[in-house]
């Protein structure tokens, strides 16, 4: 007789009696490859050490769910997902073996420990390092099915500042679903994703950069290559960010002369830029081309700048003064002056243009050359005696709001003030200075006429701010500005 326990006993003929010789057996167990396997596919083969038996039955549990369950095999291999019971992803299994010799199932062998391979998802590659087009553009995980998708978001340099986003039920996923210190505008953001499969959550997958998109502002299209206008006044008039929400603005002026040469007016509380704002004089002359740019500061982030803009300031004209007889050309248009009106423009000059083409004759009895007569010598109008008198030609010098020879020497005192405010000059007017007061958005306020060194102003009915006092010559010329504060 055979008896299969601990050994296999087999019953030996050993003349007129009998005699039993008991040969221990190995107990069956998982391979040495299988026994302890990490990351095992839930396809993959597990083997029993021992081959040849009848049957084979392998006894398994899920130590995460804390379920056993067992299968039947005739051979001595078995896989996980042949037991949809327990077979899952990112487990940890004991497992152990018992076989059928043809004497039924005998003792289980060694239990062994092989845990399943975990599905480890993060953003897909389309998306993890991706720059989005719109603030809460989609991104996605690439793992498409799960029973939920966990999701978390950090600041890089913030590590420890983390926020989750659990228990979403598609792989999708944007920056809407995040408190707002995770929805500002020009930053970098890391983002990482787990799923759960079948109850089990698996590990958290590596961390995506994503990009979001910046806020670039620059002068609207009505100022960006504006060409200021002679009605009004080039350094008080206002011109706009088109950008009109942000925590705050910062302008850069330069010269395109010298491009090099730039200045900052930062931290405006608006979104408008005046050339007054300037500190350094090059930035009020007239006749100019100044570049302008802005850049805004969103949610505590400072976002790039924006392109430079071109503001050309009016050339300053100034109606000629002609004498009374003036020749402007040998085939066009002329137009005399007369001494009782002497602003009148020349028109439609075409031609040649007269350029000491005469001959100067004597003046009564030839005794004064100075006091004779200019005939023109040249010209398709010779037969007509034309009197031609030659005037230096006025080339118009550059017009600042600061030139140094107009200078006044002008102090305020108190700066700040709370009532009173004195004017103090260098000296005495020659003729009579004009002060005019405006706030910070380019609004007259007030206006005041300074005909003595020292004037005494009582300004307390001005709100508290900062104001722009402006003083102009008897030309009305802008000669100086100066900042000053209402403090209460």
């Amino acid at each position: 007789m055979y008896h299969y326990s601990q050994g296999i006993t087999q019953l030996l003929a050993c003349g007129f009696f009998f005699c039993y010789l008991t040969v221990d057996a190995q107990l069956p167990e998982l391979i040495s490859n299988d026994c302890n396997r990490i990351n095992t596919p839930l396809g993959l083969n597990l083997s029993a050490n021992i081959t040849g038996a009848n049957q084979y039955k392998f006894k398994i549990k899920n130590l995460e769910l804390g379920s056993t369950d067992s299968i039947v095999k005739p051979i001595h291999t078995f896989y996980l997902d042949e037991i949809p019971t327990i077979s899952r992803y990112n487990c940890n299994y004991e497992v152990s073996v018992s076989m059928d010799v043809g004497l039924g199932y005998g003792d289980y062998g060694t239990v062994c420990t092989p845990s399943s391979q975990a599905i480890v998802t993060k953003l897909r590659k389309l998306d993890c390092g991706k720059h989005l087009t719109e603030l809460y553009t989609s991104v996605y995980a690439s793992q498409t099915t799960a029973d939920s998708w966990d999701f978390q978001i950090r600041k890089p340099g913030s590590l420890n500042l983390v926020e989750d986003i659990f228990g979403q039920t598609s792989n999708s996923f944007d920056l809407s679903m995040t408190s707002s210190s995770f929805q500002q505008f020009n930053q970098e953001y890391e983002i990482r994703v787990r799923t759960t499969q079948g109850s089990i959550i698996q590990p958290w997958g590596e961390w995506c950069s994503i990009y979001t998109p910046p806020i670039i502002s620059k002068l609207i299209d009505e100022d960006c290559g504006r060409h200021i206008s002679e009605d009004v006044d080039p350094f008080t008039l206002s011109l706009y960010a088109n950008i009109s929400t942000a925590d705050s603005w910062d302008f850069q002026i330069r010269n395109i002369e010298d491009t090099n040469n730039v200045e900052n007016i930062f931290d405006r509380l608006d979104n408008t830029f005046q050339l007054i704002m300037a500190e350094d004089d090059l930035f009020k002359l007239y006749n100019r081309e100044y570049q302008i740019r802005v850049r805004t500061t969103q949610g505590g982030v400072i976002q790039p700048w924006g392109a430079w803009c071109s503001v050309f300031t009016p050339f300053p004209l100034s109606q000629p003064l002609f004498p009374d007889l003036t020749s402007v050309s040998s085939a066009g248009r002329t137009v005399h002056n007369s001494s009782t009106n002497s602003n009148l423009y020349i028109l439609n000059n075409i031609g040649e243009t007269i350029t000491e083409t005469y001959k100067l004759y004597p003046g009564p009895g030839n005794v004064n050359i100075l006091t004779g007569v200019k005939i023109l010598n040249q010209g398709f109008e010779q037969p007509t005696r034309w009197s031609v008198t030659k005037v230096p030609p006025k080339i118009p010098a550059d017009k600042s709001i600061n030139l140094d020879t107009a200078k006044a020497n002008i102090q305020l005192f108190p700066n700040p003030y709370s009532e009173k405010l004195t004017v103090l000059l260098e000296s005495d007017p020659l003729n009579h200075l004009k002060l005019k007061i405006s706030n910070l958005q380019g609004k007259q306020i007030e206006s005041i006429f300074i005909d003595k060194q020292k004037l005494d102003i009582k300004l307390d009915y001005l709100s508290p701010g900062t104001y722009h006092f402006q003083f102009y010559d008897s030309n009305n010329v802008l000669i100086e500005t100066k900042k000053v504060i209402k403090s209460y």
